[in-house]
């Protein structure tokens, strides 16, 4: 700040006329309102003692001596309205940001909800047959199920498809699957590489698997397959995400599309080596758990039997030998060794009206 004196003649100023008791900063002078005259000639004339602060733009001190108290600048008209707007700007992010916070928490509450409503569906009672690609020898619920290859003690390779069926599957036909996988537990360590591909048994009631040779590669499989490439590493009893085949959401879809399909069939999948790989993971017999996620489907099946009492089918046709005509419905009851719904047969002589159906056994 550069001072300028005003003053008339060589009058000298004191130390106490040069203080101003409350300083003011307008349109960058600082006068006095108390003992300094208003601005022109009159102050001039009337007080000599009285100066003015002028800016440089080289800078300098940022006050005045002899002005105690503090200054306050006036704000630009340009420089209030930046402000207002920033105001208005801030107003509007804490708006938003609140209204993000609520649909986030709708969002968590949603999902919290569709997590209860939406579960993992899980099915552990399986079988495996491993069956050599070669001779066609089938081996049924072994010690370890190999993938996708077995070596004997002497160290020889023996390239095998596997094939593993889930008992009692009880999803509704049509459902929409967002998610499915088969999880498998450790027999061995193994880390060589290794690829598969997992195909669907294309039937709506897959046969038991039998001995009988070649008993997996005649299993018909659906055109949709699962690549498993680029295994992990396996240790011995870990049953985690190494373990996991990937997303068989299409493979089942497939299956519960079918016309045949009804809740509480079996489902089977064959395993088979996807590339030139020689490597192999063995896996134990149980537990392998075949878990489904459904959409919006909150409990597929709420009654563990899937069994039902039905109405009775139609009249058969009359036998040649037995001269007999034949009818059956679902009792409601299950087998508890083969999982199948038992059923009652009731049969006539021919030409004869229809019996009344006897009460549910």
């Amino acid at each position: 700040w550069d001072v300028a004196v005003a003053a008339r003649g060589s009058a000298a100023l004191h130390g106490a006329e040069a203080s101003c008791a409350g300083c003011l900063l307008r349109g960058g002078a600082v006068s006095d309102s108390a003992a300094c005259p208003p601005r022109g000639k009159r102050r001039a004339a009337a007080a000599p003692w009285c100066f003015a602060l002028r800016r440089r733009p080289s800078g300098g001190p940022q006050s005045a001596k002899g002005c105690s108290r503090g200054t306050r600048r006036r704000q630009h008209p340009h420089q209030r309205q930046r402000q207002r707007q920033r105001q208005a700007l801030r107003s509007k992010q804490d708006m938003r940001i609140s209204a993000m916070t609520i649909a986030l928490a709708a969002a968590l509450c949603c999902m919290a909800a569709c997590a209860t409503a939406t579960q993992y569906v899980v099915f552990d009672k399986a079988s495996i047959s491993e069956e050599d690609v070669h001779t066609g020898r089938v081996t049924l619920n072994d010690f370890d199920l190999d993938l996708p290859q077995n070596r004997d003690s002497k160290g020889q390779r023996t390239e095998q498809v596997s094939a593993v069926c889930f008992h009692n599957v009880y999803l509704p036909r049509g459902a929409q699957v967002e998610n499915a996988y088969i999880q498998f537990k450790a027999y061995e360590s193994d880390s060589d590489q290794v690829s598969l591909s997992i195909q669907a048994e294309l039937t709506a009631q897959p046969e038991l698997l039998r001995s009988y040779r070649f008993d997996v590669a005649r299993r018909p499989v659906g055109r949709y397959s699962a690549a498993w490439t680029h295994i992990a590493a396996w240790r011995k009893g870990q049953a985690g995400s190494a373990q996991r085949t990937p997303s068989l959401a299409a493979v089942v879809q497939e299956v519960l599309a079918l016309a045949g399909w009804q809740s509480g069939n079996r489902m089977c999948f064959i395993i088979r080596r996807a590339d030139l790989s020689t490597g192999r993971r063995r896996a134990s017999p149980s537990p392998i758990k075949l878990a489904v996620l459904l959409r919006a489907t909150p409990n597929p099946n709420p009654n563990p039997n899937p069994c039902y009492v039905s109405q009775w089918s139609q009249w058969s046709g009359c036998g040649v030998i037995s001269n007999q005509r034949c009818r059956a419905r679902y009792t409601g009851q299950q087998d508890a060794s083969t999982g199948e719904c038992l059923t009652y047969k009731e049969c006539g002589p021919c030409g004869r009206p229809a019996p009344s159906p006897p009460s549910p056994p």
